[in-house]
């Protein structure tokens, strides 16, 4: 039997939700292997407030920074909520998962990426992708996903 590959892009902001981890604790039963992809933006604005730093528009494909020190920081939060999930899903006997932070190398520089667009790079390489969001930005992700609907699934928590 063929394990079935599911990457999970999950918003920062239902990272605590109990029917999102009711609900990765029945994907695990299945045969297949998990990867996590875990964002922040909510988190990271509010770091990037709490320094003085102003909050901009995310850019085509994702957060740009301007220095290295906000670089640091957004990685750092992204970094603190997929630990937070991995001990929390351990708490719970989930343990033969993975998880991916989105930030890519290229050429040893380091490109932050919106976690919506490690979906897209994930596409390929997995059977089912799942978009996990708050209800409120249910609809826009779903258009946002309209041209890859065959293997993403859009689901929504409350924060």
């Amino acid at each position: 039997m063929r394990l079935t590959k599911n990457f999970v892009k999950v918003s920062g902001d239902v990272l605590r939700n109990l029917a999102f981890h009711a609900w990765v604790v029945e994907l695990y039963k299945k045969p297949n292997t998990i990867t996590f992809c875990v964002g922040g933006g909510t988190d990271i604005n509010k770091e990037f407030l709490r320094r003085g730093f102003n909050v901009k528009k995310k850019g085509p494909l994702g957060r740009e920074t301007e220095t290295l020190l906000q670089l640091e920081i957004a990685r750092s939060v992204l970094e603190k909520n997929a630990y937070e999930l991995k001990d929390s899903l351990a708490q719970k006997g989930i343990h033969r998962v993975r998880f991916v932070t989105p930030f890519l190398e290229i050429g040893g520089e380091i490109c932050p990426l919106d976690g919506d667009e490690m979906v897209r790079v994930a596409y390929i390489g997995y059977d089912k992708l799942f978009v996990v969001t708050t209800p409120e930005r249910k609809a826009d992700k779903e258009r946002e996903f309209k041209t890859l609907k065959r293997k993403v699934q859009v689901l929504a928590f409350d924060e």
